[in-house]
C-alpha cells in the first residue's frame, strides 16, 4: 500500500494472548490518530496463507488520507471457556479455578467461568509464602502482590464466615488443621485416603458441606505451619484451617 508502518506488539496480562497494533506516523500526547480495530482470528488466517477480510484492505486505504493512524489487531480470546477446561485437583473437588483480575493492598479480585466474581482478601493470603531459590519459603507477605499477579490462575473454596483468618485475635480457635483434601462426600474423602495408604482423618465442615482429610491437628500455628511444609510433600495444595 506505499505506507510505512511500526508494529508494536502487546500482551495481554490476563491470559497471556499477544495482540498487535499497526502504527504510521506519530502517537503522543496532544496527538489525536485515527484508529481502527480489528478484532478474530485474522492474524491466525494471516499466518496460515488465508485472505485477510475486507476490512483490513479498506482501512489502509482510508489511512492513506490521514498522517497519523493505529490498526489494532485483536486476538479473540475466550476466558470462561480457558478456565473450564482447567483442571480441578482431584484431592480438592469442591475447589473451583478462577484468575486474578485485579489486585490491591487489601486483597484480589477473581473471575470465575460463570461471569462471577470474588476476593480474596490479604487476610487470608497471610498462610502463602513466596519460593525462594533451592525451593526456601519466603518470610510472612505483606502486600498481595508478594504471592499474587494479575493473570494468575487460582484455585479457590468458598469460604466459611465462621472460619476467619488465622491472623484474627478475636476468632477463638478450637485447634489449627493442615487439610490435604476436600470432598462432597465422606466416601470420596475416605477413598482418597486408601489411595494414598495413609492412616488419617475425615472431618465433616457442616457448614460447607464438606468432608475434609486432615493431615495433622495442632493447637497453636506454628507448629501448623511446620507441619504444612510436610504435608505439601504429599498434595502441593494443602492448607491451614482453623475452626
Amino acid at each position: 500500500k506505499n505506507q510505512r508502518y511500526h508494529i508494536k506488539i502487546y500482551e495481554n496480562l490476563l491470559d497471556g494472548a499477544e495482540h498487535f497494533a499497526l502504527i504510521k506516523g506519530k502517537i503522543k500526547k496532544g496527538i489525536i490518530p485515527r484508529v481502527r480495530v480489528i478484532s478474530s482470528n485474522v492474524v491466525q488466517n494471516y499466518l496460515i496463507n488465508q485472505k485477510l477480510p475486507n476490512s483490513f484492505n479498506k482501512t489502509l486505504d482510508y489511512f492513506k488520507k490521514y498522517q497519523n493512524c493505529v490498526l489494532v489487531f485483536i486476538k479473540d480470546t475466550n476466558l470462561k471457556k480457558d478456565l473450564s477446561n482447567i483442571p480441578i485437583p482431584e484431592a480438592f473437588p469442591n475447589w473451583k479455578a478462577s484468575v486474578v483480575v485485579h489486585i490491591d493492598n487489601s486483597g484480589a479480585n477473581i473471575f470465575f467461568e460463570d461471569n462471577t466474581y470474588g476476593r480474596i482478601n490479604l487476610k487470608d493470603l497471610k498462610w502463602a509464602r513466596q519460593w525462594r531459590r533451592n525451593q526456601y519459603l519466603g518470610p510472612p507477605i505483606k502486600y498481595t502482590q508478594d504471592v499474587l499477579a494479575i493473570g494468575d490462575i487460582v484455585y479457590v473454596e468458598e469460604k466459611n464466615e465462621k472460619e476467619d483468618s488465622v491472623e484474627d485475635p478475636a476468632i477463638e480457635a478450637k485447634g489449627f488443621y493442615v487439610i490435604i483434601g476436600s470432598f462432597p462426600s465422606q466416601e470420596g474423602a475416605e477413598r482418597f485416603i486408601s489411595e494414598l495408604g495413609s492412616e488419617l482423618d475425615v472431618s465433616f465442615v457442616k457448614d460447607l458441606n464438606t468432608y475434609r482429610v486432615v493431615f495433622s491437628a495442632h493447637e497453636n500455628l506454628a507448629e501448623a505451619r511446620r507441619s504444612l511444609e510436610a504435608a505439601r510433600e504429599v498434595v502441593e495444595t494443602a492448607w491451614i484451617a482453623v475452626y
